[in-house]
């Protein structure tokens, strides 16, 4: 499939999933939701990120970031793609404390240059100056949120925020890739 056709496949899945979901399926979650969460709860919501997937690739995508929401406290859905050979990265959607929103307005969508990383690896980068680019600096006022970037294609990125400190985050992260990488792998 071209990248074009890729990315906008994307774009019309995040809106359908987000325009067809009851508001009621995204809950918003307080911000002491991610402090409270025991290990044991963490784990079977890591165990349970990729199951019961559709069969579209496209769909598993949009399917694993919106479970995402329940693991981290900002995320966001982006679409990379190259115009005039330059890597150009557009939101398609984001998270931010269990409220999954998708960007319905195409020129609205903030355009990002974000370093590539490989399905298989993990990128941590510092999340207030992108958060600021966003517009969404007002998520984390003490600056305490750490970004981590995860391209399970070529075409899509999840930058995920967590106020995990690094000892558990890095773990964590190198779970949540593994589940990821197992949710997109064709069965």
């Amino acid at each position: 499939m071209p990248v074009l056709q890729f990315v906008s496949t994307i774009h019309k899945r995040v809106q359908d999933l987000l325009d067809h979901e009851s508001s009621s399926a995204f809950q918003e979650i307080s911000p002491q939701y991610f402090n409270s969460l025991k290990s044991e709860d963490e784990e079977e919501l890591l165990q349970s990120l990729a199951l019961s997937l559709p069969d579209s690739y496209e769909d598993r995508l949009v399917f694993l970031f919106t479970r995402l929401a329940q693991l981290f406290e900002v995320g966001v859905f982006i679409e990379n793609s190259k115009a005039n050979d330059e890597s150009v990265a557009y939101v398609q959607a984001y998270f931010a404390f269990g409220q999954v929103k998708a960007c319905a307005d195409k020129n609205k969508i903030k355009k990002l240059r974000i370093p590539h990383t490989s399905p298989h690896e993990v990128l941590t980068i510092k999340a207030f100056p992108l958060l600021k680019k966003l517009a969404l600096e007002k998520l984390d006022p003490e600056k305490r949120l750490t970004a981590l970037v995860f391209q399970p294609c070529a075409e899509v990125s999840f930058i995920l925020f967590s106020r995990k400190a690094d000892l558990w985050l890095k773990p964590f992260a190198q779970k949540v890739l593994e589940r990821i990488n197992e949710g997109l792998v064709s069965e």
